[in-house]
């Protein structure tokens, strides 16, 4: 994503930010003022995942990196639920056809070109570090 204005990230957390989707239109979000320590946080003290609110933005290509997953309902011996579910480069790069993809390599950011077949891991940590965090 690339934002279009100094108001267009609304919110960043380390967690689950609280956001909210009824079905359409956009996920709507608590926002609140945020400093750059706040993004910092987010990245560096996630716990499984992070989320950040924006608006009025372009969309650049899709973020992966290993484990891939993905939030879907899935069928559970008590009925439906919602859910983590591991998922595959393969599948996101079908649901996203025209779009980019990106990960982290050698310390930056690099786009996956169609050859690639599959990500390594990272940890939190080196997250943090590959974005000039200190721990």
């Amino acid at each position: 994503m690339d934002l279009r204005t100094d108001q267009s990230l609304a919110t960043a957390t380390a967690g689950d930010g609280g956001s909210r989707w009824d079905g359409t239109g956009p996920r709507q979000f608590d926002e609140r003022d945020l400093a750059i320590e706040d993004l910092e946080r987010s990245l560096r003290d996630r716990s499984g995942h992070n989320e950040w609110g924006m608006r009025d933005f372009i969309v650049r290509g899709v973020f992966v990196i290993d484990p891939v997953e993905i939030w879907r309902s899935v069928q559970t011996q008590w009925g439906s639920d919602n859910g983590i579910v591991p998922y595959s480069l393969e599948g996101i790069r079908a649901d996203f056809p025209e779009q980019r993809l990106y990960s982290f390599e050698k310390g930056g950011i690099v786009e996956l070109h169609r050859a690639v077949t599959s990500l390594r891991s990272v940890t939190t940590s080196s997250i943090a570090k590959r974005s000039g965090s200190s721990s």
